[in-house]
């Protein structure tokens, strides 16, 4: 069920990251993708994603971008 939910979040992310300005909550979906792709360590491609890791700043989507990142690095 884990790898389920990853999959349905790495599909959903690119158009929550593409929306100007990303949607409320959009920190804690990359934070819950984060956490279930280090749990099946299965690495699914996120389009966006290194666009929003990329911002500048400690702003919370952007951190949580990278720890996607780095989680599926």
């Amino acid at each position: 069920m884990t790898f389920t939910v990853w999959r349905l979040l790495a599909t959903a992310l690119p158009a929550l990251l593409a929306a100007a300005p990303p949607p409320r909550g959009t920190p804690d979906v990359l934070m819950l993708a984060a956490r279930l792709a280090t749990a099946t360590g299965v690495r699914l491609p996120v389009a966006g994603l290194d666009d929003a890791a990329a911002r500048g700043g400690g702003g919370r989507l952007a951190v949580e971008a990278r720890r996607l990142r780095e989680a599926m690095a």
